[in-house]
């Protein structure tokens, strides 16, 4: 587990290095549409969100692809870390391919986002929530 905190970390970091602020952070508030990786100003109002956090929670939400083997996982840039990442899923579910799509919820990913992260569940759920509420509106649901 150690280990995977450690390749977490590092992940976070090569991000601050690779991905700037200004990449992710928008001013205003319209809405992103496919870009739900990224804020607007607005939104980090709304959901609270820390700039100091938002690699963290970057990753956070690709990791938890992984982890939970979604088909087409959003990219992670360590080959340790995604190994580490199906490590767990089996450790806590068995050596099952994907986690059950009724256990693959908001709650699996705060319990990730703090487990390995360090992230706190309530800030964890705030992303989340952001994230699924861009993919809502991408998909028609919310106007």
């Amino acid at each position: 587990m150690a280990r995977l905190r450690d390749c977490a970390v590092a992940a976070v970091d090569e991000y601050k290095l690779n991905l700037p602020l200004r990449h992710i952070i928008e001013l205003g508030n319209k809405p992103l549409g496919r870009r739900s990786w990224k804020l607007t100003t607005h939104e980090m109002d709304v959901f609270a969100i820390p700039m100091d956090q938002i690699h963290a929670l970057l990753i956070a939400y690709a990791a938890f692809g992984n982890y939970i083997g979604k088909r087409c996982p959003d990219h992670i840039p360590q080959d340790e870390f995604r190994g580490l990442l199906v490590w767990l899923r089996h450790h806590r579910y068995g050596p099952v391919d994907a986690i059950a799509p009724a256990k693959a919820d908001v709650s699996e990913f705060c319990w990730l986002a703090e487990t390995v992260f360090g992230l706190c569940p309530e800030l964890a759920l705030r992303y989340f929530q952001k994230r699924e509420l861009n993919l809502a509106s991408v998909q028609g649901l919310v106007s």
